[in-house]
């Protein structure tokens, strides 16, 4: 595990970056926050390099950086990855940056794990750029490693005027996303190993799996060898193209065998060597429920039916799954007189971390949404539009065909602050624990909660 870390840190993740070219960088300081825009986008900004100390503390200062991407950079992508004196011991709870374009509108911001800037994916070579990013110079107290405790840089008045941050490097960098991917990879990994348990068999499985990716990584030249993944991809272009190819022969040896079309009789071929769906094996037979995409159907009393001849689904008006029953196993999956889909808004203020941490109460005070905007049929599908404070929610619920699975597409348009949003689906199921699958294997969660 540490083997790999050190290779992802010290090989693998500087290759995301294998060239780059610095920019010109220059800073306005004053003290105190906050500063008015108008102020930030015409102060008098003078020349800072790399190395330079920066920022006295509770103060805010205005860093312009600009540029030009190199012409033979054309096809690839480019980021400015901008590092103000970060340190990547925590992903805040140092200078908090924004960056703005030259009229102030805001880009995007900045922290110590992400302090990158899309420039152009794919960059035409000789674009040129204006950004001023804003830097609030805030003590690091966590730095001692023990946080909130009493000190004198938590008060601006005993602070001092001692600049707080060093100013790293500012470079427009070509993005290598294969690389990018493969560090994201062994981060994931590494993480899910340190949850196993040492005598587990899948940690180890894990170790072993990642240790011969390794091998196959010249570390000398990642972007090099992380390039010849360029074959497969294409390998996997010419099967696609191959599997296009010889579904234009099956549709044609089915239409063949099915004959003449205008009877108007719908048939499912199965090339299995076993049965499906009532087909027999290597056989045909007429279409039946079992082979239809559920179509909505209006029930009494408001909402919609979506039934596929394996599942039947109901909608109620309100726009909640009040059930969904299996027929081939003869049950009913929706917890008794309660309802599932259920949008559940809670205020999101936890004892400490405010943009991580979700403590247990939250559960205490929270409402149901179940005021519906809209709701009707789109398509084969129920869709589902309700608003609150600020923010829209659309959802479009489908049944499959020959499935038993009920797909929910939501998008949410959000503008709410310091709540949060879940989706509750309360089942029938009796079981202690669940397995929800993760990239490289599953983790067990309770079922209900205590």
């Amino acid at each position: 595990m540490h083997a790999w870390s050190a290779s992802s840190g010290e090989r693998i993740r500087p290759a995301v970056h294998p060239v780059t070219s610095p920019l010109n960088v220059e800073i306005w300081s004053t003290a105190g926050e906050p500063v008015p825009m108008a102020e930030g986008l015409t102060a008098p900004y003078r020349p800072i390099t790399p190395g330079t100390a920066w920022g006295t503390p509770w103060g805010t200062s205005w860093f312009r950086g600009t540029g030009t991407v190199p012409a033979d950079w054309a096809g690839r992508a480019v980021e400015a990855v901008l590092d103000l004196g970060f340190t990547p011991r925590t992903p805040g709870f140092q200078c908090e940056d924004l960056v703005h374009l030259p009229d102030g509108t805001p880009v995007k911001g900045l922290h110590p794990r992400n302090s990158y800037v899309r420039v152009g994916s794919p960059v035409a070579g000789g674009e040129q750029f204006d950004w001023l990013i804003e830097a609030a110079s805030n003590p690091d107290l966590d730095g001692s490693g023990v946080p909130f405790q009493p000190t004198p840089m938590g008060y601006r008045a005993t602070a001092g005027d001692a600049p707080q941050y060093v100013l790293g490097e500012m470079n427009l960098a070509v993005f290598d996303e294969r690389v990018w991917n493969l560090v994201m990879d062994l981060e994931v990994l590494g993480e899910l190993m340190a949850e196993l348990p040492v005598e587990g068999a899948r940690r180890w499985e894990i170790l072993r799996a990642v240790g011969r990716a390794l091998d196959a990584v010249d570390l000398q030249d990642v972007n090099g060898t992380v390039q010849a993944a360029r074959v497969h991809r294409e390998a996997r272009e010419t099967y696609v193209r191959l599997a296009a190819e010889l579904e234009s022969i099956i549709g044609g040896a089915q239409r063949a065998l099915a004959g003449d079309a205008s009877g108007g009789t719908d048939l499912a071929f199965n090339s299995a060597p076993h049965s499906r769906g009532s087909v027999p094996a290597g056989g045909a037979s007429p279409r039946s429920a079992h082979h239809e995409s559920a179509v909505p159907v209006p029930l009494d009393g408001g909402g919609y039916a979506l039934e596929n001849g394996l599942l039947r689904v109901e909608i109620d008006g309100r726009g909640l799954v009040v059930s969904a029953y299996d027929h081939g196993a003869e049950r009913e999956a929706i917890a008794p007189g309660q309802a599932a889909n259920l949008l559940q808004l809670h205020p999101d203020f936890p004892n400490q971390w405010d943009a991580w941490d979700v403590d247990a109460f939250y559960r205490n005070v929270g409402s149901d949404l179940t005021d519906v905007t809209e709701l009707g049929v789109e398509g084969a599908a129920v869709r589902v539009e309700r608003s609150f404070g600020d923010s829209r929610v659309v959802q479009v619920l489908t049944v499959p065909a020959r499935a038993k699975r009920l797909d929910i597409a939501t998008e949410v348009d959000w503008h709410e602050t310091e709540r949060f949003l879940k989706l509750a689906f309360p089942l029938d199921v009796k079981a202690d624990r669940y397995a929800s699958e993760t990239q490289s294997g599953h983790v067990y969660r309770p079922t209900h909660q205590k």
